[in-house]
């Protein structure tokens, strides 16, 4: 990719340190599916949903407190090694880092993270200024 495009040879070049997302290195191809491996109530019923066991608005919509369910969010915010990896991994370079960005797809879907307000969305698509919302912006 770099090779082909200009622009984005110009962002590699400014790049200081890229690491790999240690959620998105786990063997996901493999076992065809979204969720990390922790044993939990059966063995049908493995793993946590990795984008939803973090400490941001755990548990407070678009997710389960199943373990069968695909939203399963874990037994409680950083249950899983590999979310526990990701914040380490931030947290160990805070003053390294000038911004951390994550790409979710899903179903030929791009996610934006934000998912549990239209605030962010609003701004993301630049329909806050549209909507002309007081306490929007």
């Amino acid at each position: 990719i770099f090779r082909q495009s200009a622009e984005a040879s110009l962002i590699a070049d400014r790049i200081t340190r890229f690491e790999d997302d240690p959620i998105l290195d786990d063997d996901i191809l493999a076992k065809l599916r979204a969720k990390v491996a922790s044993p939990k109530a059966s063995l049908s019923c493995t793993g946590a949903d990795a984008n939803r066991n973090f400490d941001y608005y755990w548990l407070t919509g678009g997710s389960s407190r199943n373990p069968c369910s695909d939203t399963f969010a874990g037994s409680k915010p950083f249950s899983e090694p590999e979310s526990r990896a990701l914040r380490d991994l931030v947290l160990d370079n805070k003053d390294h880092l000038a911004m951390y960005i994550s790409l979710h797809a899903y179903s030929q879907m791009w996610l934006l993270p934000w998912g549990n307000s239209l605030f962010f969305l609003l701004i993301l698509t630049g329909k806050c200024f549209r909507f002309q919302k007081p306490d929007c912006c």
